[in-house]
This record gives C-alpha cells, sequence and structure tokens, in this order.
C-alpha cells in the first residue's frame, strides 16, 4: 500500500466486520489512483471555493461559484452531473454563513507549501491534503497551521473530523517544527456539509475523541 487518505480511514473505520476491512485493504493494495479522492473529487468545486474565501477573506468566492454551478446544470442534460452540481451548490450556500475568520489567526499569513505530503504513523503510509498551510509570527514566535475543507455524502461525525485535524498536526511537526511552533488552535478540518469545524486543540483538551491512532492499530492488523 503506497498511501491511505484519511477519507479512506474513516471508511475502513465505519466497516464493523473483518471481511469488508480485509477487502478495503486489498483493494487498496492494487489502487494507483489517490486514494483519498471521494469518486474523482466529487466535492471539488463547493471545498476549493471554500477555500478560495478562506485565503482571500472574501465570500464572494462561494456567491460566484454558485452562479458557476447554476449555470452549468442548465447547460448538462446528465442527471447525475446536474445532483453532483446541486449538492456542491447546496454546500455553498450552508457556507455562506460560516465564519471564515475564526479559523485564521489574527496575523499576516504566508502561504507554505504541501510537501512530501506522505509520512509514516507507525509505519503506515498516511496522505494529507489540506488546501492551506500557512505560517504567521506572534511576537517573537514563527508558526504555523493549516486548514482543510472536506465533506462527504452523509458528512463526519465529529470524532472523524478530528482524524483530518490530527493527521494535520502529525504532518507539520513532521515537516515544519524545524523553526516554527505548530499551532494546535490552527490546524482545523472544516466539514462543508456540516458546517462547523474541529481543531486539533479539541483533541488534546480531550472535547473529541482520537481515532486516528486506534484506526491506524486497528488497520495494521489487516496488513
Amino acid at each position: 500500500m503506497e498511501k491511505i487518505g484519511i477519507a479512506k480511514l474513516v471508511e475502513f473505520k465505519r466497516l464493523k466486520n473483518p471481511g469488508p476491512k480485509a477487502t478495503l485493504i486489498k483493494n487498496l493494495r492494487k489502487a494507483k489512483a489517490d486514494n483519498d479522492k471521494e469518486r474523482g473529487d466529487y466535492w471539488i468545486t463547493s471545498t476549493s471555493a471554500c477555500a478560495a474565501s478562506f485565503w482571500n477573506k472574501n465570500s464572494a468566492y462561494l456567491h460566484a461559484k454558485i452562479d458557476e454551478l447554476k449555470e452549468k446544470i442548465e447547460a448538462t442534460k446528465h442527471k447525475n452531473t446536474k445532483d453532483q452540481f446541486q449538492k456542491n451548490i447546496d454546500n455553498l450556500y450552508s457556507m455562506l454563513e460560516f465564519d471564515f475568520e475564526s479559523i485564521s489567526p489574527q496575523a499576516t499569513l504566508k502561504k507554505e507549501p504541501l510537501k512530501e505530503n506522505i509520512f509514516q504513523i507507525d509505519q503506515v503510509p498516511i496522505q494529507v491534503r489540506p488546501q492551506h498551510i500557512f505560517s504567521y509570527k506572534l511576537g517573537e514566535t514563527s508558526q504555523v497551521g493549516a486548514v482543510w475543507f472536506v465533506t462527504k455524502k452523509d458528512g463526519y461525525s465529529s470524532g472523524e473530523l478530528a482524524m483530518f485535524s490530527t493527521a494535520i498536526y502529525s504532518y507539520l511537526r513532521r515537516r515544519f517544527s524545524d523553526g516554527y511552533f505548530v499551532d494546535p488552535e490552527y490546524c482545523v478540518a472544516i466539514d462543508v456539509s456540516e458546517v462547523k469545524d474541529i481543531r486539533y486543540s479539541a483533541v488534546i483538551n480531550d472535547q473529541v475523541p482520537d481515532l486516528l491512532q486506534s484506526t491506524i492499530n486497528d488497520l495494521k492488523s489487516f496488513l
């Protein structure tokens, strides 16, 4: 297995019986495509617009994407495509009330690269895909954080969403800890369909369970 994304780890965690779990792992071993993309990035239009709104501090990106998708619905005759666009529109309407500034430090942000985004946790290759990694200064301290907009058809529970923020923190600790303090408050995963965010600080403070490590432990028994 070359890599496994957090969305696939959530899928694995939700399976109750050993048989389906073993089948999922078998399929991952054979997979060559990026296994963290759901149905070929089914939700990319809404998550990318949210990421743009965050970085530019402007919800106009949400409105523009809604208008674009409405035009695309009118232009296609395929029901599945219409449904996909409409579901993304629904997500975007939901996120219009989201306070993007609440998940950003009150500082000037510098965009950092997503480098070597596959890393090992207990010899399991984990892939992360946050849309924005940023560094900033608070006083004399250089800090780093990241935001990851995600979604799923039936949404993520708080514990499942925390798996994304935990993975962000683990990744940043491995790639940016030299010279930066990794701020748990701004390792944030946002579920755009449920309009909620979970920070890694919530995991540290036992406000949500840490499901990432236990899920990896379970997965390892099938490798």
